[in-house]
């Protein structure tokens, strides 16, 4: 059996939070190939010790630079993503990140991505390595999926923190790679966890790679940074971000019961599926139109929104106090803030000026249902918020009046512009990058 960490067996008060907050010390390693000098094939069950030391992973970067590239969306790759999909969706029901990352890849979508880019003069660069956040579970998986679609060999960092998504994603994994049973597919990518402390591991896997992804926090890319890459070796960053929603009042207070009621499960899934920890979800809410409809809709939508919240968030002692905690240094270091009254604890929500409408005002420390907001009768104002470290714009309303704003005033930030409930969908566009292409390399042909 894969000596896979036993987290799915182990009780934990909510979903979508890790079972183990302990940092792991040692280093895992997965890795499904076949190495002589490891003296270790398939057969054997792919690589998941307690406790590998760099000899090891440095024999599998070698491993990995040794297979050729290949081009975009590789039909072995457009296979094993068939049967993988399959058994995410499957297994992972008790999982809604799971059953995304299985909907992510199913054939569909891959056939349509695979004609939108239609180039066949790219191909993958080498060996990626890929620094996945510690508290989003499965943003890892989808480094996966862009690192195999365009063409490179990988190594993954997956989540120190111990995720039952996470593992329970390495066991479906290797089931369907025993499914497939295709050996070059195997060669090709690998996932170690290791606490980022353990530098010696960033600095062998950085020397080793073509490109180097790195999700984190701006301490966290600095940190990694340290480590030295090749000289044709470059880095891509998705730093710290915030994302506003902006609602239109009238649209709002003109929705039936049932409606909005569909839309708090849109919101609910935007910012509390992951505590508000995503880039993607809005931290401020932006609402436009007449003063008098703005205060009747956003009473309908708080009171639908709380007993939407109510039914399905398991509230954590830490995150209820670290929103206390940064109410009241927010209350301290901007004197025009005005709080609304919290909703049993669930939902804080914070009134800002316009003076204090700047993007110094969200910072990490608010989640888990803490919300600001800013009421103005249009957009005029949209603009001292979206800043470059604005990713996301969810909206209910008016999308090009949104994005038409954001073109022509010249704001640096706003990189998505989507529906509410579509916050935390993965593209392979994310951040302004594209991120197969910056990943791939083209072949000028004359």
């Amino acid at each position: 059996m894969i000596r896979m960490v036993n987290s799915l067996s182990m009780k934990a008060s909510r979903q979508n939070m890790d079972v183990n907050d302990e940092r792991c010390g040692p280093v895992h390693i997965y890795y499904a190939g076949h190495n002589e000098d490891l003296g270790h094939s398939f057969s054997d069950e792919p690589l998941w010790d307690t406790n590998v030391d760099k000899d090891v992973v440095e024999q599998i970067l070698i491993s990995l630079n040794d297979q050729p590239v290949w081009g975009l969306f590789d039909q072995r790759v457009c296979s094993f993503f068939k049967v993988f999909s399959r058994l995410l969706m499957e297994r992972g029901r008790s999982y809604p990140d799971l059953v995304s990352c299985g909907y992510f890849i199913r054939n569909a979508h891959m056939h349509y991505l695979k004609e939108a880019y239609n180039d066949t003069h790219r191909c993958g660069r080498g060996v990626t390595f890929h620094i996945s956040p510690s508290n989003v579970p499965l943003t890892f998986a989808y480094n996966l999926y862009a690192a195999l679609c365009s063409g490179n060999c990988c190594i993954i960092k997956i989540p120190s923190r111990r995720f039952r998504q996470v593992d329970l994603f390495m066991e479906i994994l290797h089931d369907a790679l025993k499914q497939c049973n295709d050996s070059a597919l195997m060669q090709r990518f690998a996932s170690v966890r290791y606490a980022r402390t353990v530098r010696e591991i960033t600095d062998l896997c950085s020397a080793s790679c073509a490109v180097r992804v790195i999700w984190g926090g701006d301490k966290t890319i600095a940190s990694v940074r340290k480590s030295p890459l090749m000289p044709r070796a470059f880095d891509m960053t998705f730093s710290n971000r915030f994302s506003i929603a902006v609602l239109d009042a009238k649209v709002i207070q003109n929705m039936t019961d049932i409606q909005l009621s569909r839309l708090s499960v849109l919101m609910y899934n935007d910012t509390f599926l992951y505590d508000q920890n995503a880039c993607s979800s809005p931290r401020l809410l932006y609402w436009i139109g007449n003063p008098a409809i703005q205060v009747q809709a956003s009473d309908r939508f708080w009171d639908v929104f709380h007993r939407c919240v109510a039914q399905r968030y398991d509230l954590a002692p830490i995150i209820a106090i670290d929103k206390c905690v940064a109410l009241c240094d927010y209350s301290i270091a901007h004197k025009a803030l005005r709080a609304a009254p919290a909703l049993a604890n669930l939902i804080f929500r914070v009134n800002v000026s316009k003076q204090e409408l700047t993007p110094s005002l969200i910072g990490p420390e608010a989640r888990g249902g803490f919300f600001y907001e800013y009421v103005a009768p249009d957009l005029s104002s949209l603009d001292r918020i979206i800043s470059s470290a604005c990713q996301t714009i969810t909206y209910v309303g008016d999308r090009d009046l949104i994005a038409n704003y954001v073109k022509k005033s010249g704001c640096r930030g706003g990189d998505r512009i989507v529906p509410v409930g579509h916050a935390t969908d993965f593209s392979f566009i994310w951040d302004g990058y594209d991120i197969l292409l910056t990943l791939s390399r083209e072949i000028v042909v004359q």
